[in-house]
């Protein structure tokens, strides 16, 4: 799952990177719309969201596909709003509901559980739309994780769960907010095997992706720059005469690193570079023509040239002097191919690629769903107070490792 958020300071931009892990499979990745969005056609052109009434007492919300429709529970959001409450106290402490961002964490986490909810949904609907369903083995796989959760619950987490209580205790509002503990049991499970299957689609859909990368498509060199800007300070381009004199101080580190006076080009760039940034990994932009990717960024006017020149070097060979957007540059480059780089950039492209298959795959199912949204129970819904609890419910499923078979 992928979250999103930026905080200042220390335990700040630490809850930053929280939001920005994937914690498990990317059920989220195309970004669910949330069914409390509001009503109508979103901007995206995904599903329709409606607020209704004469919703049973513990129906959040329902969604439908043209065939099917799905009931999500206030014990399920909670399931998950107390998995997200405890990596938030993971990272931000046993105080995370204080201080000048507590009112944003807490609609953070509650967002971000009903998102969450609705994805599930989603992919379930999906599922049973294209006749994907998990097998008796692997039903009891999820139902045994579902029972490793329950048994590591402190009593204050599963009276959270069954709604008797929590920061704001939801009691208050006189509502069943949550099945009995009766049903307690069987309601995990079946969360447990609906995330489950959520996790199988995505499988199956992706499964199809071709994960044989060449080295030369993720081949990822590196290579330093020394850049001799011809843009002044204030963001505007120099005159003709001013380039001149720039270009004439390139040529003079040009005929040193000619002559061969003994600096290295590392102290080239510390006397010359007009720049903070002097160091490259630089790899083809997919199957884009003319188009790189430098230190993560698609090439521009500037960097375009300096990585074509860079991909005509041999290791440790520089270049003569380039002109780019930016200015004059001289490049030196280090390795043309760094084994672990590419290695690494294999698994970025094959993600990418599965990423693109998913999403197109969902986004077209997705358009025609409809969320009925139990907004007053929604309002209901707080977050849990305390700060003893067992491991949470994505902890418990991603340690799993469920298998599936894949058709």
């Amino acid at each position: 799952m992928i979250l999103h958020k930026r905080f200042k300071m220390n335990k700040r931009a630490a809850a930053g990177a929280l939001f920005a892990l994937a914690a498990a499979f990317v059920i989220s990745g195309c970004g669910a719309a949330s069914p409390a969005a509001g009503s109508g056609s979103g901007s995206d052109g995904r599903r329709r969201v409606v607020l209704t009434s004469g919703f049973a007492d513990d129906d959040l919300f329902t969604e439908s596909s043209d065939t099917k429709t799905l009931h999500a529970s206030a014990l399920e959001v909670r399931v998950f709003i107390d998995d997200l409450a405890g990596e938030y106290r993971s990272i931000l402490g046993d105080d995370v509901y204080s201080g000048e961002d507590g009112d944003e964490v807490k609609s953070r986490i509650r967002e971000e559980a009903l998102s969450r909810l609705s994805r599930v949904k989603t992919l379930n609907l999906y599922a049973a739309d294209e006749n994907i369903a998990l097998t008796d083995d692997e039903i009891s796989a999820a139902d045994s994780l579902a029972e490793q959760y329950i048994a590591g619950l402190t009593e204050a987490q599963k009276s959270y769960l069954l709604g008797d209580g929590g920061e704001g205790k939801d009691s208050e509002s006189g509502k069943n907010n949550s099945g009995s503990s009766d049903t307690f049991d069987s309601d995990i499970r079946f969360s447990f095997e609906q995330y489950a299957l959520s996790d199988k689609v995505y499988e199956q859909t992706i499964s199809s992706v071709n994960t044989e990368i060449s080295d030369d498509e993720a081949r990822i060199l590196t290579a330093d720059s020394i850049l001799f800007s011809t843009t002044n300070s204030d963001g505007s381009a120099m005159t003709e005469d001013e380039k001149k004199a720039v270009y004439a101080k390139a040529q003079e580190c040009m005929n040193r690193i000619k002559t061969g006076d003994g600096t290295t080009f590392d102290a080239l760039i510390s006397e010359y570079s007009d720049s903070d940034v002097n160091h490259f990994k630089i790899c083809r932009n997919g199957t884009e023509k003319d188009s790189y990717l430098v230190n993560g960024e698609v090439s521009d006017g500037d960097t375009t040239p300096l990585a074509e020149t860079a991909y005509n070097l041999a290791e440790n060979e520089k270049s003569d002097i380039i002109e780019t957007s930016a200015g004059y540059r001289i490049v030196k480059c280090i390795s043309t191919f760094d084994r672990a780089e590419t290695e690494a950039n294999k698994a970025a492209i094959v993600a990418e690629r599965q990423a693109e298959t998913f999403d197109e795959a969902i986004a077209s199912f997705e358009k025609n769903l409809e969320t009925d949204m139990n907004d007053e129970l929604w309002e209901t819904i707080s977050l849990p107070d305390y700060t003893d609890a067992g491991e949470g419910f994505f902890t418990v499923y991603n340690a799993g490792g469920l298998q599936f078979e894949i058709k």
